[in-house]
């Protein structure tokens, strides 16, 4: 997952998640934000049962609503379904009213998932809204 853009009130931060995952392709995926990275122990994370951890403050009403897809004129494409390669495009539409200069740091991951539950936990990414 790699998150490109300038963050700047109007604009966009792009969001590339590519998996590298054989089976990826074609499958659902789902990306939140949060204010916070969470790090290790793993009492402060989310662990799923395939094992790995999810590194957002799943906490956060951030996460809440990006993770529940409750806004996504701000937060496009953070719910959908990957290219046959296991690739997804989403953004982050800044809304124009913020003030500049805000210097917050607005961390980004997701998972790909199936019928049998979650496949790949992405990496955490960032952007600051500048």
């Amino acid at each position: 997952l790699v998150c490109n853009g300038t963050g700047k009130p109007g604009s966009s931060a792009k969001v590339n998640l590519q998996s590298r995952r054989a089976g990826d392709g074609g499958k659902p995926y789902v990306l939140a934000c949060s204010f916070a990275r969470r790090p290790l122990p793993p009492s402060q994370c989310l662990r799923f049962p395939n094992g790995e951890y999810l590194f957002l403050d799943h906490t956060s009403p951030l996460y809440l609503l990006t993770a529940r897809n409750l806004a996504p004129g701000i937060f496009g494409k953070f719910q959908g379904t990957t290219d046959s390669k296991g690739n997804a495009f989403a953004q982050v539409n800044i809304p124009s009213g913020l003030p500049p200069n805000l210097g917050i740091t607005v961390f980004v991951a997701g998972v790909i998932y199936d019928q049998t539950g979650v496949r790949t936990v992405t990496n955490t990414h960032w952007f600051v809204l500048d």
